[in-house]
């Protein structure tokens, strides 16, 4: 690909995307450069040549582009860009038509004149009908009944005065109250939760005494405005669990009056609560709420994205699950939804994770069929599933195939240039503390009690807990 600014946005591009994008660059109307054509499809159809630099394949789509013609960098470089600036106006051409509302909107600002009298009526009943149809109660609903209240209030002012024209500005005004609270509660409630991760205070002002006067007011009858108001509380008075379950339950009656991102918005604030303010405190029953939120987001689709699924939080709901020992259930999410994560990673998650659940039931020989053999392209699972094979080892008391798998293990760490020295540390710790605890005889307090002090001082080791415990299995 002679760009890489070209090839990101193509790669994005679906095959029915990009038929669609031909036939768009195709129309005299969006494009007179039908050369341009013939260099998309000399993109997608040929692959990239083995080629060392971006020169050298523009060199090489020119030639294929325009035979024995001189090459021209300049004009090359504005066919590329050309391409980027049609392909970026389709891609926004797509996403308009996928929100029809919008269009009708667009229509009645155009048409908001008494000469076209009879066609804004028509497309005033679509514009209700689609509103109507849709069914949600979100941000998006009020900021779009606010232009159409709008419009028709302007509408009627210009045409025919009346009573009605009042009530249309009342609508009108109210739907934009409920737009501007909502987004600025969504504001606040972002700022209030980056608390937690950022050494600043927020600065959303909000007018005095904003809270108090919102809860007795009309607008917290909205579930928009209502839930995040709810955040706002989580976050504000962290102690008091009653506006969690009260946010949970609002979710789970009125969770279909939102688009999926901004319900996930709010999801995101209860997982956020659950670890931060709750799990990383102590609260260990809140396991069972979190691993409730997840799976109430798998019910909703929300997690489901181009029919995708976020890494992180793939590995998390299976943390999760494991940790209330749903061990069914997780086997039921990795054979179901593995197959939504990038495709590089699904072989290595759908063994490591497996493997994950039947090291949790101690099913260790099984764990030792899924590792042994794997040969892991990601890091991560390469060092996760390395050292679940040395737990796994160590709880069989296997004792001289750990000793092999340390040595190499310890190869592995110091020759793989990609784990950063602050990672290699942890895990060369591992190594050293699962050496001693193999040699270190049960009950010999004196041994037990000088390993660990050693654990105690080290600051760089990666599943420490698992070793606390299994030492304290020598004391007894």
């Amino acid at each position: 690909m002679p760009s890489k600014k070209l090839a990101t946005l193509l790669s994005a591009l679906s095959g029915h995307d990009l038929n669609r994008f031909r036939k768009f660059l195709s129309s005299p109307y969006f494009n007179e450069h039908q050369e341009l054509v013939i260099l998309l499809d000399l993109l997608i159809n040929t692959p990239d040549e083995p080629l060392e630099d971006s020169a050298a394949r523009k060199k090489a789509i020119w030639k294929k582009l325009f035979n024995k013609k001189a090459y021209n960098d300049g004009y090359m470089r504005r066919l590329i860009s050309e391409l980027i600036r049609l392909l970026l106006s389709f891609m926004a051409l797509e996403r308009y038509r996928k929100n029809p509302i919008q269009e009708q909107l667009l229509l009645l600002d155009l048409l908001n004149e008494p000469a076209y009298k009879l066609h804004f009526a028509g497309v005033l009943r679509n514009s209700e009908t689609l509103q109507e149809k849709s069914n949600f109660r979100d941000s998006y609903f009020h900021f779009y009944q606010y232009l159409l209240d709008e419009q028709l209030y302007k509408y009627i002012e210009k045409s025919d005065r009346n009573p009605e024209m009042l009530k249309n500005l009342e609508d009108a005004d109210y739907h934009l109250d409920c737009y501007y609270i909502t987004k600025k509660l969504q504001h606040y409630c972002d700022a209030l939760g980056y608390r937690n991760f950022l050494p600043v205070e927020e600065n959303i002002n909000l007018p005095p005494d904003f809270m108090n006067w919102l809860q007795q007011s009309a607008y917290i009858k909205e579930p928009a405005v209502k839930s995040y108001f709810l955040v706002a509380q989580l976050f504000l008075h962290p102690d008091e669990s009653t506006f969690y379950y009260e946010l949970k339950n609002l979710l789970k009656e009125k969770g279909h009056l939102f688009q999926i991102n901004e319900l996930k918005a709010i999801y995101i604030h209860l997982i956020n609560y659950c670890i931060d303010i709750k799990i990383n405190k102590g609260f260990t029953d809140f396991f069972n709420e979190l691993f409730d939120i997840y799976k109430n987001m798998l019910n909703k689709t929300v997690l489901i994205e181009n029919n995708m699924i976020d890494p992180q939080h793939y590995k998390l709901i299976i943390s999760v699950g494991l940790q209330v020992n749903e061990f069914d259930w997780v086997k039921d999410f990795i054979q179901t939804y593995t197959d939504k994560l990038p495709p590089e990673e699904q072989a290595n998650a759908r063994i490591y994770n497996l493997a994950k659940v039947h090291f949790q039931q101690q099913h260790y020989n099984k764990v030792i069929e899924l590792l042994r053999e794997v040969e892991y392209e990601n890091i991560t699972y390469a060092l996760g599933g390395k050292l679940m094979l040395l737990k796994t080892y160590y709880e069989l008391n296997e004792f001289l195939a750990l000793d092999s798998l340390i040595d190499s293990f310890r190869i592995y760490l110091r020759r793989n240039k990609l784990i950063s020295k602050e990672v290699r540390q942890q895990y060369l710790n591992v190594l050293r503390f699962v050496k001693k605890l193999s040699n270190t005889r049960p009950k010999d307090q004196k041994a037990i009690a000088n390993v660990r002090q050693e654990i105690d001082a080290c600051r760089a080791l990666a599943d420490k807990n698992w070793i606390l415990q299994k030492l304290e299995d020598l004391s007894n």
